[in-house]
């Protein structure tokens, strides 16, 4: 019988109950919209557990929602399916981020131009960041020479927490919306996240799956 001081150090969660001989190697999966600091923490995370005596063999953690050129161009899609316009309707879309450190942020502009690409003539789909002074200028600008009388605020973010609420459509004169509206624009708020879509979790499965199937 094995005594207190021979028992293994205790693995925390339930990565330590598939390190069991007769489970396939596991994949976590976050519902992170960009690659950033906090995805990267899940992943050094998960690799330590390769490195512990009876650790796992291996472990790959899925890409985020917007990961690579074709992610930009599938996500582009399906927001302006949900949120259509009719050109020349006056109004436009503004899909709203939170400024990610790390150069996550760099996958704004890839989605900004897939809806470019793909949108109708005449209708007007932007992305900002809520943090970002520039980012509002350049909407506001575009706007402007658009001559846009209307737009609708949509968080870019898997579930928009307090704070994503109170920087995207918040009532103090800071918030994106406050500041558009005081810019002369009427501003209408969707309050709701990506993962409200149910199109949004059918692509972060599909990116498991794929990375389940090429794993060995």
């Amino acid at each position: 019988v094995r005594g207190p001081a021979e028992d293994p150090p205790p693995r925390p969660g339930a990565l330590s109950i598939l390190a069991d001989p007769g489970y396939p190697p596991p994949a976590p999966a976050p519902t992170h919209t960009l690659p950033g600091p906090a995805l990267d923490e899940i992943g050094q995370m998960a690799k330590s557990f390769e490195t512990q005596p009876g650790g796992l063999r291996e472990i790959k953690v899925a890409l985020p929602l917007i990961g690579s050129e074709e992610d930009a161009y599938d996500i582009a899609a399906i927001l302006m399916e949900t949120f259509p316009l009719e050109p020349k309707s006056g109004e436009a879309v503004i899909f709203v981020g939170q400024e990610i450190p790390g150069g996550g942020s760099l996958a704004y502009p890839a989605l900004s131009w897939a809806l470019f690409r793909q949108g109708k003539r005449g209708s007007l789909y932007l992305v900002g960041t809520a943090q970002n002074e520039e980012s509002l200028k350049d909407c506001v600008n575009i706007l402007s020479m658009n001559k846009m009388k209307s737009v609708k605020l949509v968080p870019l973010v898997t579930v928009p927490d307090e704070r994503a609420q109170e920087l995207i459509y918040g009532k103090s004169a800071g918030s994106f919306a406050s500041r558009l509206s005081k810019e002369s624009f009427e501003v209408k708020v969707h309050p709701g996240g990506l993962a409200s879509n149910e199109a949004i979790p059918a692509l972060w499965r599909a990116k498991l799956q794929k990375m389940l199937e090429s794993m060995p």
